[in-house]
């Protein structure tokens, strides 16, 4: 980033041949001080992301990083005045996936999961061979953002990245054959669970069907900073 607050996001291929030279560039990079200057050329710039407000660019062959002593004097004295505070809250917001314009028919829910439920699991027979799996049935949860109670679906695609993230517990339990009732004991175990933990989760949600599309847990004190 630089003075025009425009975050350029350079993503680059691991080409297996030289996977040990992109490890050490990788390395490289993260291991400059805050506030180095980077300059690169010939970055192909192919679109813009959205969800992180970014422009793309592109490392290709023709690509290469320089020098330029006049820009980077400019940029340290940007960089020492407004700049170091405009770099850690972009980096804070895109830590945490906040954004200024969310995309059309999406919403992004930030808050604590309290509510875990089996969707259509009280219409589903009772016989006692008939088992079933969590992972057969859509999760419905609930969301407090500390304003209003969000709602949402976890379609039955999403349950391995959900559980991983939000409840390991849930991701080894999800693919176990159980009768009607055993499926009411983890469901409101669950729910207990999801009711009393105290971590906070960024949801992106589909507001025509409520699926959920995406979720990443998010940090208290980071978020907090993002909005200073």
């Amino acid at each position: 980033m630089d003075e025009s607050n425009c975050l350029l996001c350079i993503e680059r291929d691991i080409e297996l041949k030289n996977t040990k030279f992109f490890s050490n560039w990788v390395k490289g990079i993260f291991n400059l001080k805050v506030g180095t200057c980077l300059f690169f050329r010939d970055i192909r710039i192919v679109r813009f992301d959205p969800w992180e407000e970014a422009i793309i660019g592109v490392w290709t062959e023709f690509s290469s990083q320089q020098t330029d002593e006049s820009r980077e004097k400019t940029l340290k004295s940007w960089y020492s005045r407004t700049g170091q505070a405009d770099c850690c809250i972009a980096s804070q917001r895109l830590s945490n996936g906040i954004i200024d314009v969310v995309p059309d028919k999406t919403s992004v829910v930030i808050g604590r999961i309290n509510s875990f439920q089996l969707l259509s699991l009280d219409s589903c027979p009772t016989k006692s061979n008939d088992s079933k799996s969590l992972h057969e049935f859509r999760w419905g949860i609930e969301i407090d953002t500390c304003i209003t109670i969000f709602r949402a679906v976890v379609p039955i695609h999403q349950h391995s990245v959900f559980s991983r993230m939000c409840q390991k517990e849930l991701f080894t339990a999800m693919n176990k054959k159980l009768e009607h009732s055993e499926l009411l004991i983890l469901q409101e175990y669950f729910c207990q669970r999801f009711s009393q933990a105290i971590e906070l989760f960024r949801f992106i949600i589909d507001s025509e069907s409520e699926y959920m599309l995406y979720v990443k847990n998010v940090e208290v004190l980071t978020l907090s900073q993002a909005y200073t």
